[in-house]
């Protein structure tokens, strides 16, 4: 992994390059009691080698081999409950949900090292391709089970998060849809014990419009409030489109060209006691941007303050997609990152034009591999001294 020059909300601060190798390795297991009842336990082990320099916040002496080896699956599934309708799955589990921009990473501090909650998930199918799911989950900022424990932090700020969710979806085969409620309370044990409450309320609906031509449009919106804090209304919104089509030429290559546009509220600086922006739930993870995760961090990018902390972004984008190997696909996008509020160390809200492209090829049944690769060059949201950045990154997993 290659980072140079990534440019950051706060100031004049610039993560100069560093390269470095991460290592993760996963060791899981089942056991089935019956058909409808099984445990499984995954440990997670995550080391680095910094060849040169060190990226913000993470590879240090602590992530050095064996680091911390952490339980990050551990739960139970109990299925076909209620007539063969009701599956529950108890315990540190992964949750995945839409485009994971509302729910996927319950642990961002620590990269992409884990994503688990802690928690319970229920999901009820009823009859007409609706189904339902209701979870509970309670995250601590740091980890109990980790052995050989390092007190490696895996929520920003010093913050225990816990949280309800409705998600109701309809597998309509020409329009699938979803609607969900998620309620999150984050509980600061830091000094600052500023304590948040927080609705998000969202729908979803991705359609087929043909067999060439298919959708996705989620919006999303916010209610809440900040204890011991100045921000007494929590009012943000998002917006997620995206519109595909596959290309009728060279059938070889399989091209889908699509249209895009990603939208999350800013901030208006003059409502002090009212904070407009977006506020993430979990999805503080890449957003298939590795490089600009880093350049959310900044005193006005959020109340919290962290890395992917997405929020007054306003993204059109263009992206294709094609199959240049019989078992490889490469995907581009170029986007144009605005921000809807003037927050930034620069002058203007242009963050820049922004370059993404990800390789992956499935070598072996077992074997698969990736190439990143992206390009940012910053707008004048930025100080004028700030260069151009870029991000490369080479991955192999083995599965055994």
């Amino acid at each position: 992994i290659n980072e140079e020059r990534i440019p950051i909300v706060y100031g004049n601060a610039v993560m100069e390059q560093s390269l470095y190798q991460r290592t993760r390795t996963r060791l899981w297991g089942e056991y089935g009691f019956n058909a409808d009842v099984s445990m499984r336990l995954q440990l997670t082990n995550e080391f680095f080698d910094n060849v040169e320099g060190k990226p913000d916040g993470a590879p240090s002496r602590s992530q050095r081999f064996p680091s911390e080896i952490i339980p990050d699956n551990v739960y139970m599934d109990i299925n076909h409950l209620l007539g063969g309708n009701l599956d529950l799955r108890i315990g540190r589990q992964d949750l995945f949900y839409g485009t994971g921009k509302i729910i996927l990473d319950g642990t961002p501090e620590d990269g992409s090292r884990t994503s688990y909650f802690n928690g319970i998930k229920a999901a009820y199918r009823m009859d007409n391709d609706v189904s339902v799911d209701l979870f509970g989950v309670m995250n601590r900022y740091d980890d109990d089970l980790a052995i050989n424990n390092r007190h490696w932090i895996i929520s920003p700020n010093k913050i225990d998060e816990s949280a309800i969710g409705l998600y109701l979806k309809n597998n309509h085969k020409q329009y699938p849809s979803e609607l969900y409620y998620v309620y999150k309370h984050e509980n600061d044990v830091s000094a600052a014990n500023n304590d948040v409450n927080l609705h998000t309320f969202g729908a979803r609906l991705m359609p087929n419009f043909t067999d060439a031509l298919s959708g996705n449009l989620e919006v999303a919106f916010q209610t809440g409030d900040m204890k011991n804090n100045a921000i007494t209304d929590i009012g943000g919104w998002l917006v997620d489109a995206k519109l595909a089509y596959k290309l009728p030429v060279a059938p070889s290559f399989k091209p889908v060209v699509d249209v895009s546009y990603y939208y999350l509220s800013g901030d208006d600086q003059n409502s002090r006691s009212k904070y407009e922006g977006w506020w993430q739930v979990f999805g503080r993870w890449s957003q298939d941007r590795e490089l600009y995760v880093y350049s959310s961090i900044g005193v006005n990018a959020s109340p919290r303050n962290a890395p992917g902390w997405w929020t007054n972004l306003s993204a059109p984008s263009v992206g294709l997609n094609l199959a240049v190997a019989e078992k490889g696909r490469l995907d581009m996008r170029g986007a144009w990152l605005m921000a809807n509020v003037d927050d930034g160390a620069g002058t203007g809200k242009n963050r820049g034009l922004y370059f993404t492209s990800i390789y992956d090829h499935q070598f072996t049944e077992k074997l698969s591999g990736q190439v990143i690769f992206e390009f940012l060059n910053p707008g004048n949201y930025y100080l004028d001294s700030t260069r151009d950045a870029h991000f490369t990154q080479f991955q192999a997993i083995y599965k055994f």
